[in-house]
């Protein structure tokens, strides 16, 4: 993910079960999709909603930090990056901690 925002707010809303962040990104809203993917603070989401300033996702209640952002916390957005965007550095397919014997 590239980073296209420095930190923005965002809204958590809860309908039902379903936890969504509105986030006010206007310099990464205009570069996503719906259905695309979206970096929020480091997590991978998908993109569920999208307006001229502002993008949505949902995020689990249970197994993410970002089901507790309060109204107004703000959080770190980015985009994709695109298989014709320069890369500096390496891609690695696995990543290896420790080695066991």
């Amino acid at each position: 993910m590239r980073a296209a925002n420095s930190d923005c707010a965002a809204t958590p809303t809860v309908t039902g079960t379903t936890n969504r962040l509105i986030i006010e990104a206007p310099n990464t809203a205009d570069a996503l999709v719906v259905g695309g993917s979206a970096s929020v603070s480091g997590a991978c989401l998908s993109v569920v909603e999208l307006g001229n300033s502002f993008f949505c996702v949902e995020v689990s209640p249970h197994r993410s930090t970002l089901a507790g952002v309060p109204p107004g916390g703000l959080v770190s957005p980015g985009v994709s990056v695109q298989g014709r965007d320069r890369l500096d550095g390496h891609l690695v397919h696995e990543h290896v901690d420790a080695v066991d014997r």
